[in-house]
């Protein structure tokens, strides 16, 4: 797997095939009997390479499938299927090691191998769900990544997380005149009549086109256990979530609501409020605190439990006193809400690194839910201080089954509801409510999510600004080939509309598999990212042992406070290490 990237200039598709990897196999060999695909991604200026032949396949389709597969095509054997699946994305990534804009994506095309089960045997196949001439919806591909897991929360099961990551496809209704673009093309080889000695490229089989088909929706299981299988591999991969925001209030209880309507929260002296009432405030002292000229700023709240909201000012907590270098000595619930509410502010000058982590801790074990604040705060009367969330958890609800958003008229001004359906609460009450906000764009010169370790395969999923006004014109031209950047064993989606994910237990119930996680995930430069292999064996059976990224931390030099309570937040996210404990809000 790799992603061919452009720095610049514009290429011919078919050149840039040219430059893929063949997938290793001797010529001399039989030809395994299990089917091979080929998942191909296209950014945009690609898009009109798939339009080509709409009744038989795309010529770099069946390119890429020749270059790629030649060696086996040269093999002794029966003939053998193969599968391309083509999807046009927004942006592909790369290894973060540049300038700021290699984290915003490239154009190119990014390629991987895999069996063809990992693509046909899923619950939406390539011949379940072809795409309707009108179709309107957003198009989506699906990555099912899975792996062992040793987690303090999930004691008594071994089996493992799975993550299900939706990603929404590129708008490519001006290069293809569709919403979205996908689609399936199969072959089988066929031996010539008269063919030369065996392994030689003269005894190329033929690539015969047998099927096409234009997709919606496609899952595809990422072949980490394939790997591990066919791999001499000594342990699975490592799994991190990056997550840039930082807070702005602290965890405070819903008090009522309704839908995707907050009305009041709980004070700090437990008093109801405008919900809005925090926030606002604290956007005005954000402004002052960094300097900002006020403008409208993208906000987001995540909606948990008790638990994890009393888990999350422990941390804040935990961060200011390490800013300060203070004792993290036992406090009373009192003492800690005073303290923070001094020192709240000393939050916003504190690393990005470590709030990544705390927040992928919030909700992967924690459960919280991330939503973007749609609009809210003013008003008069009943709608006084109301704050509108975005409901969805799902990229494809938005156009299937999103719930009906209420006006605030209809919600708290006695309107009759014209709706037919219930809508589903956001926040319940009970539930607790943290608003965030995203760090500075000039911080990001500072933060790299993804190492160029080359040894290792590396999965990247991710979300980035819109580039609707970073319109670059490019003209063809055979310099431009100097500015191909070759990412090998690299893989993954960057997203304008961000994405979802949803993550389970295998055997975490009574019941059999538990649902930990099923949120949104639309913050610019929020990435998941999966890594195979690791380095060692751990305990006699594989899982997943935390990693400490490099180009965070220096292992020549003693950890700073800082970076110590990082690796803890990391390595334990259910204890510090220094001997805080959990704080109640109550």
């Amino acid at each position: 797997m790799a992603i061919i990237a452009l720095a610049d200039l514009a290429q011919d598709p078919l050149r840039l095939v040219a430059k893929m990897s063949q997938y290793p196999h001797d010529p001399h060999t039989p030809r395994p009997k299990e089917a091979m695909a080929l998942v191909l991604l296209f950014t945009p200026m690609f898009a009109h390479s798939l339009i080509e032949n709409r009744d038989s396949a795309p010529t770099v389709l069946t390119s890429a499938i020749a270059h790629i597969f030649e060696p086996m095509l040269i093999a002794p054997g029966d003939p053998q299927r193969f599968l391309a699946l083509a999807a046009v994305v927004d942006r592909l990534p790369g290894h973060g090691n540049g300038p700021i804009k290699d984290k915003q994506g490239y154009e190119g095309i990014g390629y991987a191998v895999m069996p063809e089960s990992l693509i046909s045997s899923t619950d939406r196949t390539i011949s379940s769900k072809s795409l309707p001439k009108d179709a309107p919806e957003t198009g989506t591909l699906t990555f099912e990544v899975q792996a062992m897991i040793k987690n303090p929360f999930f004691v008594d099961t071994n089996d493992g997380i799975a993550h299900r990551i939706e990603m929404p496809l590129a708008n490519t209704i001006f290069q293809t005149g569709r919403n979205t673009t996908m689609l399936a093309c199969q072959y089988i080889s066929a031996a010539r009549e008269n063919t030369g000695q065996a392994g030689s490229r003269e005894a190329r089989r033929n690539l015969l086109f047998t099927n096409r088909l234009d997709l919606l929706h496609q899952k595809v299981t990422w072949p980490l256990k394939y790997w591990l299988e066919h791999d001499e591999v000594e342990h699975y991969g490592t799994q991190s979530m990056h997550i840039p925001l930082v807070p702005l209030t602290i965890p405070r209880e819903v008090r009522s609501g309704m839908g995707n309507i907050i009305r009041e929260t709980v004070s700090a002296e437990g008093k109801p409020v405008p919900a809005s009432q925090e926030l606002e405030r604290a956007v005005s002292a954000y402004f002052r605190a960094e300097r900002l000229v006020p403008h409208a700023m993208p906000v987001w709240a995540l909606v948990s439990s008790r638990d994890a909201a009393e888990e999350m000012s422990c941390r804040i907590m935990e961060r200011i006193k390490l800013l300060h270098r203070l004792p993290l000595e036992q406090t009373t619930p009192t003492e800690v809400q005073a303290f923070i509410s001094q020192h709240f502010m000393d939050v916003w000058d504190t690393p990005l690194r470590g709030w990544t982590t705390i927040m992928w801790n919030a909700m992967f074990k924690g459960g919280a839910r991330l939503h973007r604040v749609l609009s809210g705060g003013g008003g008069w009367g009943k709608k006084a201080g109301l704050l509108s969330l975005d409901p969805r958890v799902s990229v494809v609800q938005a156009s299937e089954d999103q719930p009906p958003s209420f006006e605030f008229d209809e919600r708290f001004d006695g309107g009759r509801s014209s709706l037919t359906q219930p809508l589903e609460e956001v926040a319940k009450e009970g539930e607790f409510i943290q608003f965030f906000a995203a760090f500075k764009p000039f911080r990001w010169s500072d933060w790299t999510p993804m190492t160029p370790d080359k040894t290792k395969r590396m999965l990247v999923l991710g979300a980035i600004p819109s580039s609707i006004d970073d319109i670059r014109h490019r003209e063809p031209d055979d310099a431009s080939l100097t500015n191909i950047r070759h990412h090998i064993k690299f893989f993954g989606v960057l997203s304008e509309k961000g994405m979802s994910i949803h993550s389970v237990l295998r055997n975490g119930g009574p019941s059999g598999d538990k649902e930990c996680l099923r949120s949104m995930v639309d913050v610019p430069f929020a990435m998941f990212r999966q890594r195979l292999p690791a380095d060692h064996l751990v305990s006699g059976h594989r899982e997943i042992v935390p990693e400490i990224e490099p180009d965070d931390f220096d292992s020549s030099k003693e950890p700073e406070p800082e970076e110590r309570e990082e690796v803890e937040a990391q390595t334990d996210s259910n204890k510090s290490e220094t001997g805080s404990s959990k704080v109640s809000l109550d």
